[in-house]
C-alpha cells in the first residue's frame, strides 16, 4: 500500500482526486488553527524536545490517527512538508519496515527562505537521516547533495464539467513572489501584440479565487502564461496546458527537457520571435498523444516513484 501524505491545499486535493487505484491512499494533514500563543508554546516545546508528547499541538489527531494505522512495509510519499518536528512526528509513528519519501514541489529556497543557506543545507542533511528526498527543481539536486530529481505530476481532467468555449484570452494566474513588475511589462507587451490578457495576481497572504475556478478560466483561455522565477522544474501551469490541450507561453527555458515539448504549444521568451506570438496564439494546438500525458499522471507518478 502507498500512502500519499500532503497538506490541505486545494490543487493538491484535486489532482490526488484523480486516483483510482485502492492500492493508493490519502491522508491530508488540515491545518491547526494558528494563533500567536499556540505559535509561541510549540516554539517552546520543540526546543525542551517535548513536541512528541504533545504531537497533537502540531499535527491533529485525527490525522495521528490515520498515520498510527500505516502498516508494516508500506510506502509513503510526503509533499512538500517543510515543518521538521512534523516530519520526526511522521517518522516516530511509523513502523522501521516503511519505506519514507518527501517530495518537493516548491523550490528550496522558496520553501526555507526565512533561512540562510547554511541552514537550510543543514535541515536537508536533518530530513533526509529519515526520508529519502525529492524535489521537482534540478537546482536543488544540484546544491543539496541529499535530494534527487523527480518530474512533478497533475491528472486527466473530467472535461464534461468545464466549458470548451474560448472565453478569454492569455491567462495567468499565481502569487507576486518578487515578480510583480516582471508580469506587468510582459502582459502590457502582449497586449501590444494585439492579445488580450487576464491575469490574476496576487499578493502574499491574499485570498485568491478557488482552485475549481482556476481550471475554468483554464479551459476557457487560448493560452496559459507561464512566468517563473528561481526554478528549472515546471509548476502547475505547464501541466494545465498540457491535460487541457492548451498553449503554453513560459520563460522556463528547460521546459525543452520534458516530453510534451512541442515547438507549436509551447513559447519560449527571450528565445522565440516575439514578432511571431500573435501566429502561435491563434494557430491550432498539436495533439500530444495520451502516452506522454500519462508519463505525468498522479497514478503512473505513484506507480514510477
Amino acid at each position: 500500500m502507498t500512502y500519499i501524505i500532503h497538506a490541505d491545499y486545494q490543487p493538491l486535493n484535486y489532482i490526488i482526486s484523480g486516483v483510482d487505484s485502492s492500492q493508493i491512499k490519502e491522508i491530508c494533514l488540515k491545518d491547526i488553527k494558528d494563533t500567536l500563543l499556540l505559535r509561541c508554546v510549540r516554539g517552546l516545546l520543540r526546543r525542551l524536545g517535548l513536541y512528541w508528547v504533545f504531537r497533537s499541538l502540531y499535527i491533529r489527531s485525527e490525522s495521528l490517527e490515520q498515520l498510527s494505522l500505516i502498516e508494516e512495509n508500506a510506502r509513503i510519499i510526503i509533499i512538500d512538508n517543510r515543518h521538521l518536528v512534523d516530519l520526526r512526528i511522521i517518522d516516530k509513528i511509523l513502523p522501521s519496515s516503511v519505506e519514507r519519501n518527501l517530495f518537493y514541489w516548491t523550490p528550496i529556497c522558496q520553501l526555507f527562505h526565512r533561512y540562510t543557506s547554511e541552514k537550510r543545507s543543514k535541515y536537508m542533511k536533518a530530513i533526509s537521516k529519515m526520508y529519502r528526498i525529492s524535489s521537482f527543481n534540478a537546482d536543488d539536486a544540484r546544491i543539496y547533495p541529499e535530494i534527487a530529481v523527480k518530474p512533478p505530476f497533475f491528472r486527466f481532467p473530467n472535461k464534461s464539467k468545464l466549458t470548451s468555449d474560448v472565453t478569454q484570452g492569455l491567462y495567468f494566474i499565481g502569487y507576486e513572489k518578487n515578480r510583480r513588475d516582471v508580469l506587468l511589462e510582459y502582459k502590457a507587451l502582449f497586449e501590444r501584440l494585439g492579445l488580450p490578457c487576464s491575469f490574476l495576481i496576487f499578493k502574499r497572504k491574499m485570498k485568491g479565487i478557488s482552485y475549481f475556478e482556476n481550471i475554468q478560466n483554464v479551459s476557457r483561455c487560448s493560452c496559459v502564461v507561464d512566468i517563473t522565477t528561481e526554478q528549472t522544474g515546471i509548476s502547475l501551469r505547464p501541466l494545465e496546458a498540457l491535460f487541457f490541450d492548451k498553449k503554453l507561453i513560459t520563460n522556463n527555458k528547460s521546459i525543452k527537457e520534458y516530453s510534451f515539448y512541442h515547438p507549436n504549444n509551447i513559447f519560449i521568451l527571450e528565445e522565440d520571435d516575439l514578432r511571431k506570438l500573435p501566429e502561435f496564439v491563434t494557430t491550432p494546438v498539436t495533439a500530444v498523444s495520451e502516452k506522454v500525458k500519462e508519463e505525468f499522471d498522479i497514478n503512473s507518478w505513484i506507480l514510477n516513484y
